[in-house]
């Protein structure tokens, strides 16, 4: 991760018996400047895959404290459901106004520049609630999504009696979000943010 980019597979020797997938940078090559993180195999991302998984295994009751804290707090999404319902009821009284403002102009003579006014006043209103509204709903759809993972992580978590041996891809894919590596190391990072360097 020297450069930033994901990595990715490369097949090496693709069409003779010593033909292997790798894992490199996707930038390698690509800029003036040659990145300098070295390839992985498939075997040695399941082997820091174990280790990483190991170490946290092994502080599993800390962890799993740790995240339950976190879940209380961030899945408390009350008060933006409050913030919710208020830019809902107001966004239904926008629309009343915009109605009423439009059906009396259909019934009663007006200054049209004035009603003009009045109508773009109310729609920009509406504009900006819709846009708060859009963006809270989205904030607490993230929240709730982050809720699940935990949960899920730390249930996970809890399944997990031992430590492993070999690799395991449903672990890998419930525990591992991704892993950076760098010239001289590599770090793995879980689910819940934290980070293993090996």
């Amino acid at each position: 991760m020297e450069c930033g980019s994901w990595y990715g597979a490369k097949v090496w020797h693709s069409t003779d018996k010593y033909k292997k997938t790798i894992y490199r940078c996707n930038r390698k090559y690509g800029d003036k400047k040659v990145c300098e993180t070295p390839h992985l195999t498939e075997e040695e991302i399941k082997e820091i895959a174990v280790i990483a998984i190991n170490k946290v295994l092994r502080n599993k009751k800390e962890i799993i404290e740790t995240i339950e804290n976190v879940i209380s707090k961030i899945g408390d999404v009350s008060n933006l459901n409050k913030k919710k319902i208020k830019y809902e009821q107001e966004l239904k009284v926008i629309t009343e106004l915009t109605e009423e403002h439009i059906n009396k102009n259909k019934t009663t003579l007006q200054n049209q520049k004035e009603y003009n006014d009045k109508y773009d006043e109310l729609v920009r209103q509406y504009d900006e609630t819709k846009s708060k509204y859009d963006l809270l709903v989205e904030e607490i759809s993230i929240e709730m999504a982050r809720r699940k993972l935990l949960e899920k992580y730390v249930s996970d978590l809890k399944k997990q009696k031992t430590l492993i041996k070999e690799f395991d891809e449903m672990l890998f894919a419930g525990f591992i979000d991704y892993i950076e590596v760098s010239k001289d190391k590599k770090v793995v990072i879980f689910k819940d943010g934290k980070k293993i360097e090996i």
